[in-house]
């Protein structure tokens, strides 16, 4: 009897081991949940509610259990799954942009990778921007230079102050129209990197953050003190 006493003492011992890492994992499972599906916490809590509820417990602002978690977390999945359709269309739709982006590169084989990659989107986009403006005015350029052959492309430096197709609105809305036609025939696909020693406004507004970081040096390195009582 005693030795079956202290065999059923070391199996209950093991059981409770057993479930205690259980309910850990449970917590963190639906912790990590909560983490990628922060919109479904309204729904955990009204199923963990109405689960006390049916359970005849009345307060219900008490720390949840490893059961209330798992309600939740039953929760979470039932409210993921409504949603799972356009989760399953991110990936063809993230290897779409990447594409569009980085034209003529592989697109890498992890959805992984094409996530690190597309961080940069917004730059990215900026860098397109900039691509825009140099086939527009190379366009604009081509079509000059095929009507003048004899103009002189060391003179068009910048904008000439004072001319006429800048001071008469219809002179103005004339250039602007045939700016507009002629920008039908730039190359807008191929990406056009910035020649050497150009500044775009890429390079202004990395140099703008440089300054915000500076500035910003030392600023909260200290948390504000708190008020005499």
């Amino acid at each position: 009897m005693t030795k079956a006493r202290k065999g059923a003492e070391e199996k209950a011992a093991r059981l409770e081991e057993g479930h205690k890492e259980c309910d850990q994992l449970i917590l963190q499972t639906d912790t990590l949940a909560l983490r990628l599906f922060p919109d479904s916490q309204r729904y955990a809590v009204k199923k963990v509610d109405a689960q006390r509820k049916d359970k005849g417990q009345a307060d219900l602002t008490v720390p949840w259990t490893p059961k209330d978690h798992l309600v939740a977390l039953n929760a979470r999945v039932s409210h993921m799954r409504c949603i799972d359709r356009n989760l399953s269309d991110i990936p063809d739709v993230a290897t779409q942009l990447y594409r569009t982006l980085w034209p003529g590169e592989e697109v890498p084989d992890t959805f992984s990778l094409i996530n690190d990659r597309l961080k940069g989107a917004g730059r990215r986009i900026r860098e397109w921007q900039c691509s825009a403006a140099r086939a527009g005015a190379d366009s604009a350029l081509r079509v000059a230079c095929s009507w003048y052959p004899e103009l002189n492309l060391d003179a068009l430096t910048g904008v000439r102050e004072g001319a006429e197709t800048d001071l008469d609105p219809i002179l103005s809305a004339k250039r602007q129209d045939r700016a507009y036609r002629i920008a039908e025939y730039a190359d807008m696909r191929t990406f056009i990197p910035p020649p050497p020693g150009v500044t775009d406004y890429l390079d202004e507004e990395e140099g703008e953050a440089e300054e915000e970081v500076l500035g910003d040096a030392g600023a909260g390195d200290a948390p504000p003190e708190a008020p005499a009582a």
